[in-house]
This record gives C-alpha cells, sequence and structure tokens, in this order.
C-alpha cells in the first residue's frame, strides 16, 4: 500500500518541501523571510518547521546527489571546478570553509564543501575520476595534473583575457593587441558552436591554430620590453605558464575555452552571503551542497526543480 506520507511526521508533500528548498537555495530567500511571506498568505509556516522539512529531505536527496558525483567521475569526459570561501560560525567568530563546484560535461553539476579550500580537499572529492579538468591556474589544482592522478589540464581563455584587460590603462596599445587575438578565439568559438562532432575539432583546431601562432610571436615579441612589475607582464607570464593548457582545446571540440559556467554557478553562494552571512554549521553546508546541485542541475537540463 502506498504510504500516507513520504516523511513519517512530516505533515508536508513534497511540493511544499521543494518550494522550501527551491526558495531558500534557488531564490536566495532565508527562512526566515519565507515565514513573513506565508504570514501575509494567510498562513503561518514557522521557520523551525521549515528547518524540520529541510532535514527530512536531505537524506534522501543526498543519495541522489552521491550517485550523480559517481557517475560524474566514471563516465564524464571532462569536468569543470572552480571554487570559493564560506564562512561557518564557530567560537569566538567565523571560520572558513571551501565550497566547490564541479559539472561533468552536461550532464550533471555538484556541489561540495570541505572545511579548506586547499588542493587536499578538490584531490579527495575527484578520486577516481580519469579526464580532462577545465579549472584555473591555482595552484590547489597542480597536484591533480600529477601522472598518477590521470587528469590532464585544460585552461581558461576568460581568465587570461582578464589579465590582459587589468593592462589597459597602463600600456593599453599592446594590451589591446593582446584582446584582439583572444577575441578572435572567442569568435571562432561563438561560429564553430552549431557544427556537429567530429567535424567541429578539426575546424576549430584550423581556424584557431594560425591566431595562436600570432600570439606566440607577440608575447616573444613584447616578453623583454614590458615593465617587469606591471600588469601586462604579468599577463604574459600567465600565458607562458598555461600555454599548453590554453592550446588543449585544440585537442577536442567539447573542450571549452573558459570556465566562466563554474564561475556562474558559485554565483549563488557570493549572492547569498549578503542575506545570510554565514553558515550556522557544517549541517547547513552539506544542506546547501546537496540542494544546490539538484538545481542547478535541473537548470542544466531545461527542468523545474520544483515540480
Amino acid at each position: 500500500p502506498v504510504p500516507d506520507s513520504l516523511w513519517p511526521r512530516v505533515m508536508a508533500d513534497p511540493s511544499a518541501i521543494a518550494n522550501i528548498i527551491v526558495s531558500k537555495y534557488g531564490d536566495i530567500l532565508p527562512l526566515n523571510r519565507q515565514e513573513t511571506i506565508s504570514l501575509r498568505d494567510g498562513f503561518v509556516l514557522p521557520r523551525s518547521t521549515q528547518c524540520e522539512w529541510l532535514g527530512a529531505a536531505y537524506p534522501v536527496t543526498r543519495r541522489v546527489v552521491n550517485a550523480m558525483f559517481a557517475e560524474a567521475k566514471q563516465k564524464a569526459f571532462c569536468i569543470a571546478t572552480d571554487s570559493t570561501g564560506v564562512r561557518v560560525r564557530a567560537d569566538g567568530g567565523c571560520r572558513r570553509w571551501g565550497m566547490f563546484v564541479f559539472i561533468a560535461d552536461r550532464d550533471h553539476v555538484i556541489f561540495r564543501h570541505a572545511p579548506a579550500q586547499d588542493g587536499q580537499a578538490v584531490d579527495d572529492e575527484l578520486r577516481g575520476y580519469r579526464g580532462y579538468l577545465l579549472a584555473d591556474a591555482s595552484s590547489i589544482f597542480d597536484a591533480l595534473y600529477r601522472e598518477e592522478h590521470g587528469m590532464t589540464e585544460v585552461g581558461c581563455w576568460s581568465h587570461a583575457r582578464r589579465y590582459c584587460l587589468r593592462a589597459l590603462e597602463t600600456d593599453r596599445e599592446r594590451a589591446m593587441e593582446a584582446l584582439s587575438l583572444i577575441g578572435m578565439l572567442f569568435r571562432i568559438e561563438r561560429e564553430c558552436k552549431t557544427v556537429s562532432m567530429p567535424d567541429k575539432t578539426a575546424l576549430r583546431a584550423a581556424r584557431a591554430g594560425p591566431i595562436l601562432d600570432l600570439l606566440d610571436k607577440w608575447v616573444e615579441r613584447q616578453r623583454d620590453n614590458v615593465d617587469p612589475r606591471g600588469p601586462l607582464d604579468t599577463a604574459i607570464g600567465y600565458y607562458t605558464n598555461q600555454r599548453d593548457a590554453l592550446r588543449r582545446f585544440l585537442n577536442d571540440g567539447r573542450l571549452r575555452l573558459d570556465n566562466n559556467i563554474s564561475e556562474a554557478q558559485l554565483r549563488n553562494v557570493v549572492l547569498g552571503r549578503h542575506n545570510w552571512k554565514w553558515f550556522a554549521n557544517e549541517t547547513g553546508l552539506k544542506w546547501y551542497a546537496t540542494y544546490r546541485s539538484l538545481i542547478a542541475s535541473c537548470a542544466l537540463h531545461g527542468l523545474n526543480s520544483q515540480v
């Protein structure tokens, strides 16, 4: 027989709990604001009750997200990742934790939290994955590219472009030269977007290769002629250090030029800081990571996460 309710001793059905989850973790409405909204609607829903509902849903939804991540590490061609710091209440103030996002191709978006925003944390999360990893040049990812890990670094051209943008004020003409070449790469990417595989790989590489050769020559000409303490020298250094990773997109048309998708997913965390300031404890981090994984993955597939 069908049970009276999905969760024993919980009067809400899944749609009511889904509304609370999406409002809090999708629309960034803290529980106290949802309580105020319910008061206007004539049915008071105390934040304590809402919290109980979130706690009841977590064990079920956590298993779904864990299965998503396990599948991603087993089957994904490329995982894009990024991280940001989050504050968690502790004795005497707040402690800084890390929130990571992992986007597996067009399949899953997974959030994970860790006590620190460091290499050990991301190594633990991605253990067992062997494939392409799209990330920025942060040192926390360096260990993942060792041979024993089996991951191949893919660089982010948006980060390379930002370094050039910072040089506009001090060396506008030369910075614009680099920006123009990088802009051509993004234009080629847009124009090749609708080309099916494997033709996209060959076409994009054929068109982008000469632009990259021009950029190499530009770097060689400018390397010894820029202010060694200036932002343009920093931009050239970034490109030089990341050159192989930045050219990795030539290998396969499925690889992106930038990691903007990861940064976009973390924007919810950043916006949330203005509403809740900090997480009360690790339980809050667990709930956030699980529910955001489901909401973001639904959006990735064009699904209504509340239904």
